[in-house]
């Protein structure tokens, strides 16, 4: 179901678990979560972020962090330790030690520790036969998968702290030794690098290209509506250069979905999405994407040897520190892309199976409905319907009231801050400023009503029409050069960058996903406006100037802002 959410004066209501909670201050994760929760994917992404609080811990972070499921949204709240002032200096020590250790060694942290643990525990959640289990080897299989996924999001955060941190020290020290007039100017040097990211992408476009050579199919493609894709999809099935080709593109890719939720299907189930992407792909002019693509690796290696040349002036302890700083963030920023494609992914993908498969069990046994409404369940009363006899007494009704509340909150716009805000700003240290740029700074408020502002995402400017998505099922509502304007993207997202005129989103920074894959297509964005979905309207004229973090309204289609 697709809800518009609108700023409504509608109440929202907040009754905190613990009251020492309205003493916090708690956001609401709208980078990666701007949507109603069902409450067995809130607990889901407690496992996720228990994986920050544990990472936090091994580094020695001074922070914890908690989450708390407000009228079925994600608000997440970030603490600093109780320590003395001497603690936390001799904790921040340790700290930059740890992470400075990471930091060089990420290559091999990757490569001989964190991928083959993942591997280890894909294969425990992929062989397990649903089919055949009882339920109580169903509830045992659960129980450990849990524990599994904690150890798995642990990594992520082991990886996800020191990758994104070498990217944000080596974009610190650039603009200090430098002054660039772009601001984004750094992030040239990390573009143009293989991952598995550009490679979905490439893919898509490669299953494009080939379907170009077809060229009845094609044309029938470009005019289809959505509900002919299938019966096109059924033709192609029977190429078997075609079908050898998109099977093995969802062997590789067809595990990721639109956000990262359980409950949303990935392509391999409905692989729509990637057809419209294709069938856009067509539309849009005929263009060489690997030779684009390559011309993003001569700009990095023109821009390398300029910048080798400007730090040939430095000392050589300065010489020696950018060079590793840069050698690192390189790194981080293949490392960054390609931990999404195991774990956002496959991971998500692994454990929806499991989900899946229980909930066919307990429709079987009418404990639900349906098999999604299992999402609608808790992990314990999960648990209790697997290995009692209280899954013979229906839970509709349960069910009913919490999808009732989902409705009832999906078109309300959550407040971005809940509890209390501290008074003191928040520090300035490389952690920090890096978590800034991945969720982005505050936005301003122009005094023009016509301008919104946002964080430079990717450098460039382009007027075209406005499309307002916010679910990856709608793209097929927005055509070639059209400026995508969302809440958020996920990796899943990105394939469809290349044929896009430019990007908006209301959250993120210049460390967000969309920002970072915008800038490798080389397509304008604007992120972390914070209301651009509720703004801008479709079909409305904008000029995007990316570099600038500026969007400027020519046509809005909007008459409260004619």
């Amino acid at each position: 179901m697709t809800t518009e959410k609108q700023n409504t004066q509608m109440e929202f209501p907040v009754v905190w678990p613990n009251p020492d909670d309205a003493g916090k201050m708690w956001l609401q994760d709208q980078l990666h979560c701007p949507d109603p929760m069902t409450p067995l994917d809130f607990e889901f992404m407690q496992i996720v972020d228990g994986g920050i609080d544990r990472a936090a811990q091994i580094y020695e972070l001074p922070i914890r962090v908690e989450d708390r499921h407000i009228n079925t949204y994600l608000y997440m709240g970030i603490s600093p330790l109780d320590r003395t002032e001497i603690e936390l200096e001799e904790m921040t020590q340790r700290s930059e030690e740890k992470l400075e250790e990471a930091m060089s060694q990420l290559s091999e942290l990757w490569e001989q520790d964190w991928l083959p643990e993942i591997e280890t525990h894909l294969k425990f959640l992929n062989e397990f036969d649903l089919s055949s289990a009882s339920c109580s080897e169903l509830s045992d299989h659960l129980a450990e998968t849990v524990h599994r996924l904690e150890k798995v999001w642990e990594i992520h955060f082991l990886l996800f702290i020191p990758t994104t941190l070498a990217i944000s020290q080596f974009e610190d020290m650039y603009l200090e030794l430098f002054e660039p007039d772009d601001p984004l100017e750094a992030y040239t040097l990390l573009a143009g690098y293989e991952n598995k990211t550009l490679e979905n992408g490439l893919r898509q476009w490669k299953l494009s290209e080939l379907l170009r050579q077809k060229t009845d199919l094609a044309e029938r493609l470009k005019t289809a509506s959505s509900s002919e894709l299938d019966v096109i999809f059924q033709e192609l099935a029977r190429d078997t250069e075609w079908l050898d080709s998109w099977k093995s593109y969802l062997n590789e890719h067809g595990e990721r979905s639109d956000k990262i939720t359980l409950n949303t299907p990935t392509w391999i189930e409905d692989p729509t999405p990637v057809l419209k992407n294709i069938q856009n792909l067509l539309l849009a002019p005929q263009r060489d994407l690997i030779t684009e693509m390559s011309t993003v690796t001569s700009r990095r290696n023109a821009a390398l040897e300029n910048v080798n040349e400007k730090i040939r002036l430095y000392p050589q302890a300065i010489k020696s520190l950018f060079q590793a700083r840069m050698e690192n963030a390189r790194k981080a920023t293949v490392l960054k892309e390609d931990h999404t494609h195991w774990l956002d992914a496959r991971v998500f993908a692994a454990t929806r199976r499991l989900i899946l498969g229980i909930g066919a069990r307990l429709t079987q046994s009418g404990f639900i409905p349906s098999r999604d409404d299992v999402f609608y369940l808790t992990l314990e009363e999960i648990q209790q319907a697997l290995t009692s006899s209280s899954r013979s007494v229906s839970a509709s009704e349960r069910i009913d009231e919490r999808k009732e509340i989902e409705h009832r909150f999906a078109a309300v716009t959550p407040p971005p801050v809940l509890g209390t805000e501290p008074d003191e700003p928040p520090p300035d240290d490389p952690v920090s400023r890096m978590f800034a740029k991945v969720e982005g700074e505050p936005p301003q408020k122009s005094s023009n009503k016509s301008e919104l502002l946002g964080n430079p995402g990717s450098a460039g400017k382009v007027s075209a029409k406005v499309r307002v998505i916010h679910q990856l099922d709608e793209m097929k509502r927005i055509a070639p050069g059209e400026i995508l304007v969302t809440e958020s993207t996920s990796p899943a997202w990105t394939p469809f960058f290349p044929s896009l005129g430019g990007v908006v989103t209301d959250a993120g920074g210049a460390l967000c996903h969309g920002a970072v894959i915008a800038r490798e297509y080389g397509i304008p964005a604007v992120v972390g406006t914070g209301e651009a979905t509720a703004i801008l309207k479709d079909a409305g004229l904008v000029e995007l100037d990316g570099g600038k973090g500026l969007v400027t309204i020519l046509s809005s289609n909007n008459p409260e802002l004619e």
